[in-house]
């Protein structure tokens, strides 16, 4: 059986819209979502989150009441970012990074030798050709 509108996106999801099925919401809900990230002022992303979250909660979707309320208990935290646009991201890695090295020093039998192995990866030393390759 062939959808109307197959092979043209646009006229498919006009499609669905007009069927109202809870799977077309939730995608409008996800998607709408996403335009938080794009507002540079705190004011606007917040009538944008009271909007969405008006949107989310009469949605009749449960998942998506329960996210709705969740981004409303942390609305400050997220409109801080809207704000200043900092991420935890390089200390995450860099945490990552010293649990792989961890794993592959285990047997070694001192401290010692974890902590030359973390400043030899994290920092990205340069090795001398003589000496033993940690990673």
């Amino acid at each position: 059986m062939l959808w109307p509108g197959e092979g043209r996106s646009r006229e498919t999801l006009r499609y669905l819209e007009t069927l109202n099925l809870r799977c077309n919401r939730a995608y409008l809900l996800k998607e709408s979502f996403g335009e938080l990230w794009t507002y540079t002022t705190k004011g606007w992303a917040k009538r944008f989150l009271k909007k969405w979250f008006c949107w989310a909660t009469h949605s009749r979707l449960k998942p998506l009441r329960d996210f709705a309320w969740t981004i409303r208990r942390h609305e400050d935290h997220i409109l801080n970012y809207v704000e200043m646009p900092i991420t935890k991201g390089a200390v995450e890695g860099m945490n990552n990074k010293a649990k792989v090295v961890s794993l592959w020093c285990y047997g070694f039998r001192t401290a010692n030798t974890y902590l030359t192995a973390l400043y030899q990866c994290l920092g990205k030393l340069h090795e001398p050709e003589l000496v033993h390759r940690f990673l």
